[in-house]
C-alpha cells in the first residue's frame, strides 16, 4: 500500500505580509469570477472558478529564509528565476483533468489548505526544479481522530488560491471527498485503520502513540493523491517529521506503484521569534502563543547539549517552566525514530533529531530539529 499527507497551517505568517496578501486577494477578486456552490457546506470547500487573465507580478529578488520582523512592511516569498513566464493558474476539481499533457511529470505539493509562508516555501522550492507545479488542497477526514479538530480545521480557500496564483503554480487540485474516497468515507476509515504501515509509523511511540489511526489516514490519502496526480517529485516539510519519514519509507517500499517518484525534504519555516509555522498557530491566544515559544527554545537548547541525556533534560526544564502539557520531548535516531542504543557504535554515528509534542491551552503543537551532537 502507498503513502502520505501534507502539512496544514495560516496566511498571516512571516514571509507573507498581511498587506501584500490582502492586496493580492483584492486584485484577484476584481479580476476573477468566484462561484460558490451548495457543496461548500457539505464538503468543507467551495468550488472556485477563475476567469483567464494576465496579472503583472513583481519579480524582484525576494527573501525566504530571512524574515523581516517589522509588521508594517510586506514580506514576500522568493520566486524562482523561471517564474516570470507562465500560463494562468488552473483550478481542477475533476481528477480526469489531471491527465492533461501540460501537467504530466509535475512537481507536487499536497496540502490541507490554510496556506502560509511555510507552504509558500515548499511551492517555490518545487518551482525551482523547472516542472509544472500542482498544489492540492484537501482536508483529509481519515487522518483525524474522533476528538480532534477536523470540523474546526481552518479553511481559507479564497486566500489559498490567491496565494498560489500570486506565486505562479500551474494548477490547484481541489478534490471532493467523493473523488478521493469513492468507496465511501466509512469504508475508507476502516481501510485506514487496517493498513500495515512501516515501523517508523508504528514503533517510535511518538505521534503514533497519541493519534490512533492517524498515519493510516495519511498513508491512504497521499497514496491516492499520488495515483491521481502522478508526479515526478513531491515536496514535504520537515515539521511533521514522523509523517515525512513514513512517506519516504512507503514510497521506497512500493517502487512498483511509484517507480519514479522522488520525495523532497524541505526545511521547517519559522516565525521571526522562532515559532514553527503551523495553521494551528491561529488558535493560540496571545498568552498561549508566548508560552508556545518554549517548543523552539527547548529544541535550540537541546542542540547546545553535550549528549542525549543532557539534551532531553534541557528540553523538559524549559517546557516545564511554561503552562504546557508535554506529551514527549525526546532525542531519537533520525532514520528509525527509535531511542539510540548507546552501545551501538553504528547507531551513535547516525544523525539525531529532537522531537517535541505539547499541548498549549487547547492547541496541540509539534516541532523538531536535527541535532549536531552525537550520542
Amino acid at each position: 500500500m502507498g503513502n502520505l499527507t501534507a502539512i496544514g497551517i495560516t496566511p498571516n505568517s512571516a514571509v507573507i505580509g498581511r498587506s501584500w496578501l490582502h492586496a493580492m486577494r483584492s486584485v484577484l477578486l476584481r479580476r476573477s469570477l468566484i462561484i460558490r456552490t451548495p457543496r461548500q457546506q457539505s464538503s468543507e470547500k467551495c468550488a472556485v472558478r477563475l476567469a483567464k487573465f494576465n496579472f503583472k507580478r513583481d519579480h524582484s529578488p525576494l527573501q525566504t529564509q530571512h524574515i523581516n520582523a517589522t509588521p508594517a512592511k510586506s514580506e514576500l516569498i522568493e520566486l524562482p528565476q523561471n517564474s516570470a513566464h507562465f500560463s494562468p493558474m488552473r483550478l481542477i476539481e475533476d481528477p480526469a483533468q489531471l491527465t492533461d499533457a501540460s501537467l504530466l511529470h509535475c512537481s507536487f505539493v499536497p496540502t490541507m489548505g490554510a496556506l502560509h509562508a511555510g507552504h509558500g516555501s515548499l511551492v517555490t522550492r518545487a518551482m525551482r526544479d523547472g516542472r509544472p507545479v500542482v498544489v492540492s488542497i484537501f482536508v483529509n477526514p481519515t487522518q483525524f481522530g474522533p476528538n480532534e479538530d477536523y470540523a474546526r480545521y481552518p479553511r481559507t480557500l479564497d486566500a489559498d488560491c490567491a496565494l498560489m496564483e500570486s506565486i505562479g503554480v500551474s494548477a490547484v487540485f481541489l478534490p471532493s471527498v467523493e473523488a478521493i474516497y469513492p468507496m465511501g468515507l466509512e469504508a475508507s476509515h476502516l481501510c485506514a485503520a487496517q493498513l500495515v504501515l512501516p515501523e517508523v509509523a508504528t514503533r517510535p511511540q511518538l505521534e503514533d502513540a497519541s493519534r490512533k489511526n492517524h498515519f493510516g489516514g495519511v498513508a491512504l490519502v497521499v497514496a491516492r493523491l499520488f495515483d491521481l496526480v502522478r508526479p515526478l517529485a513531491a515536496y514535504f516539510g520537515e515539521k511533521d517529521f514522523q509523517q515525512l519519514r513514513l512517506i519516504e519509507a512507503m514510497v521506497a517500499a512500493d517502487r512498483a506503484r511509484f517507480p519514479d517518484l522522488r520525495i523532497e525534504r524541505c526545511a521547517t519555516m519559522r516565525e521571526p521569534d522562532g515559532l514553527a509555522m503551523s495553521s494551528r498557530n491561529r488558535y493560540l491566544a496571545p498568552e498561549a502563543r508566548r508560552s508556545a515559544l518554549a517548543l523552539s527554545q527547548a529544541l535550540f537548547a537541546a542542540n547546545e547539549a553535550k549528549n542525549i541525556a543532557h539534551a532531553e533534560r534541557a528540553m523538559r526544564e524549559i517546557l516545564d517552566a511554561q503552562s504546557i502539557e508535554t506529551e514527549y520531548a525526546v532525542v531519537r535516531d533520525e532514520r528509525t525514530l527509535m531511542p539510540v542504543d548507546q552501545a551501538d557504535i553504528a547507531a551513535r554515528a547516525r544523525p539525531l533529531r529532537a522531537l517535541i509534542a505539547a499541548r498549549v491551552g487547547n492547541t496541540r503543537l509539534i516541532d523538531n530539529m536535527q541535532l549536531t551532537l552525537r550520542a
